[in-house]
């Protein structure tokens, strides 16, 4: 048998019961904070059957549309004090923050982590804090370093300012393979699959993305982008590094039919083709890879559509024109008449499983991932005393064994403790005055034991 302490307060004043009851050993410790200049955070759990596999380094996508008022109300109005940790609240983990807007409570954030298709995985999101600065997009946890794993090119399209300015549209990989717009104008800025993305004419508007010997990519590739087409009738070139049949490099597009390509070229052409066309007005998601020797392949929404394994080259040519979004040959060719999102490149040949968990993370974000409540620091033990605000209404949900230390609850609110509070000195609450009361509610077996 051990003893229990049951707080009761009224008009602030705390009132001690002691009762006997049985009590289970506890063996618990405080859990880890990223930073204690950081007020709050909130977790996301990854939905492990929305994995295809365990994939390691992989870009997810963030939508903080998806997160609380809480969390809006308290973030820095640029998003610049978010910070990402692993499941432990301590590790942290590359991020970029895209956009945030803090009317409208519209952002997007990629950060980098080890995902399970066994259990469900966890991250922290750290946020309010006001002295906080951006990281610079080399430092270590900066956007840079999010894609790392093979990305050479990442273009997320949220660009305003895109009237033809050179490097205006901005790779988020390491390269700087920056692009600039052909013939566009503020108004080819739209509502796209994630935030924003590119309205291209079928007719001279493109995004040159240069010759820089990054993208002069000759062995395994994997290129990928979000479309819709205005019309299906004519033949929409989405990603090309590619011109005529002895000037030929690889190409990614929709025929006259809506049917979607993909070929890599060497003395010959590899190519693969899907079976239906897609219907105009709609956004898919596209993926070619080519793995040297072996296969060149097509997806079509996160699935293999077709693949070609015949005279597979074990090189690509190298072609002489740089690589084009929404066009081909310089904007000479063939140019996509519809609305371009997320496109990327890669000079390594993407799994079947980091595909189809790519889709399904950018197509429904929120389905991907669940999204717990938002945390208050002063809700979580650390070390050494606690100090817990009663007006961050705390639900103290975990074991916690202080060590030999103090806790003690203060302000004006609701704390709510159904887990084990062991091994302290003191444990005391006091609200602001006899008009503002602290309430402590003890539930399902929880509370202060020693």
């Amino acid at each position: 048998m051990k003893w229990k302490l049951a707080l009761f307060v009224v008009l602030g004043v705390v009132f001690v019961s002691i009762f006997l009851i049985n009590l289970n050993s506890v063996n618990a410790s405080g859990e880890q904070w990223y930073n204690n200049s950081w007020q709050y955070r909130i977790n996301i759990t990854i939905n492990n059957s929305k994995v295809l596999a365990n994939l390691t380094d992989f870009p997810i996508y963030l939508n903080l549309s998806n997160l609380s008022s809480g969390f809006h109300s308290n973030v820095n109005s640029t998003g610049k004090d978010i910070r990402i940790t692993t499941s432990d609240g301590a590790t942290e983990v590359p991020r970029e923050v895209v956009f945030y807007n803090s009317t409208t409570d519209k952002g997007e954030v990629w950060f980098k982590g080890n995902i399970s298709n066994v259990t469900e995985t966890i991250f922290y999101i750290y946020y309010g804090n006001p002295s906080a600065s951006d990281y610079a997009v080399a430092d270590t946890y900066g956007r840079n370093a999010v894609w790392s794993n093979g990305y050479v090119a990442v273009y997320h399209l949220n660009e305003a300012d895109i009237d033809g300015g050179s490097g205006d549209i901005k790779d988020s990989t390491f390269f700087s393979n920056n692009g600039t717009t052909q013939s566009m104008e503020t108004a080819d800025s739209v509502s796209a699959k994630i935030e924003q993305g590119f309205s291209l004419d079928g007719e001279n508007e493109f995004v040159d993305l240069g010759n820089t010997s990054s993208l002069a990519i000759t062995g395994a590739i994997t290129v990928s982008a979000w479309t819709r087409l205005n019309t299906a009738s004519a033949i929409n070139d989405i990603f090309t590094r590619d011109l005529s049949s002895s000037d030929r490099g690889w190409r990614m597009g929709n025929e006259a039919d809506g049917t979607g390509f993909f070929y890599v070229a060497s003395t010959a052409t590899t190519r693969v083709q899907a079976s239906s066309p897609v219907a105009a007005n709609s956004f898919v998601y596209w993926t070619g890879t080519y793995s040297p020797s072996t296969y060149v392949r097509l997806y079509y929404n996160g699935t293999l559509v077709n693949e070609n394994t015949a005279s597979v080259p074990a090189s690509q040519r190298l072609s002489t024109v740089g690589t084009d979004l929404g066009s081909r040959g310089n904007g000479v060719l063939d140019s996509l008449n519809g609305t371009i999102d997320e496109a990327r490149i890669s000079n390594v040949t993407r799994t079947t499983e980091w595909i189809a968990t790519e889709y399904n993370n950018q197509n429904s974000s929120a389905t991907f991932y669940s999204v717990g409540e938002s945390q208050p620091v002063s809700c979580t033990y650390i070390s050494g005393n606690w100090a817990i605000s009663c007006s961050d209404s705390c639900n103290i949900t975990s074991n916690v064994n202080l060590g030999g230390n103090n806790v003690s609850i203060t302000g004006t609110g609701t704390t709510t403790i159904t887990g084990n509070i062991t091994n302290f000195v003191k444990a005391s609450v006091q609200g602001t005055d006899s008009s503002n009361i602290c309430t402590v509610r003890v539930l399902n077996g929880g509370g202060f034991k020693d």
